[in-house]
């Protein structure tokens, strides 16, 4: 802050929430070389805002003694136009006060008897569920605190700086209440967290007149980011692209969503023989840990009745185990440990054929 800055919050900071007392100023008897007022509190104190008249219009000194009539206080506690950043505070006889052009601020108590003014951050607002919030009280004046967080963990709190967890997503609105013998005041922030949904990919298509261009339509939410892979070595960026095939086959089109909570991949097989496209035979794949170190499990989901293999490659592209070779399995959950301590640490490429779609999926081992 500038000196003019230090002295308006001085200002702001000593009378905030103070009354103008036309009648006290009265009874200060100030002769015409002083000027100032008299401001009251709720609790019926008061404080005394007085400097000296400058010697000319265009003088930016002067000086004057002041003597508060008997019916004052004796003594009171002075603060300077510096008080906002010293904080300093002198407890002075109500007599022979000395007074130059710059105001000074003599109260019949040493506390600032202000009302609150409720004010606070956090450490983050927009993020993943589940996340927690750690919010910073950045109130003045305030002796007590009521929070109150929509959607969040607790719902409210009384404590000065509450950790708030949010478990599901939406926007959502943070309240704080302060007070003090003087007042209390409120803040609220409206849809101050937002709490974002992790992506869900999916589209649709159309052929154009039985050809080969195909039209897709992107019905994915909760994504900022797309990527295409048409399965014939092309990739495709925008919202809904239109994409030219080359040949009567079925192709495995693979549609990437992302947002900041992460990624969601779909597949979808185009079957340019029959003009179909056709939901994959594995969803839901499950992996965990990964990295891993001895131990894996896996699990998807298996949409249609088919035979299952299962083999994992090294990033050379080398067999390094035949997990599962072309086993029958119905519709349902597969789930299943390997272990893995055989391994080397390094990236491994796992390979799922389920019928004649085929899926791939990266693991580290550590």
């Amino acid at each position: 802050l500038n000196v003019q800055g230090v002295a308006f919050k001085t200002i702001n900071d000593i009378l905030f929430g103070l009354k103008y007392d036309s009648l006290k100023t009265r009874q200060l008897n100030l002769p015409s070389t002083i000027k100032g007022g008299a401001f009251r509190s709720n609790s019926g104190k008061f404080t005394y805002a007085l400097w000296a008249v400058s010697t000319g219009d265009l003088a930016e000194y002067g000086n004057a003694i002041y003597n508060f009539p008997n019916t004052f206080p004796s003594n009171l506690y002075k603060r300077e136009w510096t008080f906002t950043q010293d904080r300093r505070i002198t407890q002075v006889a109500s007599q022979n006060v000395l007074l130059t052009t710059t105001p000074i601020f003599l109260s019949e108590t040493n506390a600032l008897e202000t009302p609150p003014v409720a004010a606070f951050t956090s450490d983050t607002r927009k993020t993943c569920p589940p996340f927690t919030v750690h919010y910073e009280n950045k109130s003045t004046d305030a002796t007590n605190f009521l929070w109150s967080f929509d959607g969040g963990e607790p719902a409210t709190s009384t404590q000065r700086n509450p950790s708030v967890i949010y478990r599901q997503s939406g926007q959502f609105n943070a309240v704080l209440e302060v007070n003090n013998p003087q007042g209390s005041h409120k803040n609220k922030k409206i849809e101050y967290v937002f709490a974002d949904n992790p992506p869900r990919a999916g589209f649709e298509w159309r052929r154009d007149s039985g050809g080969f261009f195909i039209r897709f339509t992107n019905t994915t939410t909760n994504s900022y980011t797309m990527q295409w892979d048409f399965g014939d070595g092309f990739q495709d960026f925008s919202l809904h692209p239109t994409h030219r095939f080359t040949e009567r086959k079925i192709y495995q089109v693979r549609l990437i969503a992302v947002n900041d909570c992460g990624r969601d991949t779909t597949y979808k097989y185009l079957d340019l023989r029959t003009n179909a496209l056709t939901e994959p035979l594995i969803n839901a794949f499950y992996a965990a840990p990964n990295p891993f170190n001895d131990a894996l499990d896996i699990r998807f989901n298996i949409a249609k009745t088919g035979n299952l293999s299962l083999k994992l490659y090294n990033i050379s592209g080398k067999l390094m185990e035949n997990m599962l070779e072309n086993t029958f399995y119905t519709e349902g959950v597969f789930e299943k440990n390997f272990k893995t301590d055989i391994l080397q640490t390094g990236i491994y490429i796992l390979q799922i054929q389920m019928n004649e779609q085929v899926f791939y999926k990266k693991l580290i081992k550590m």
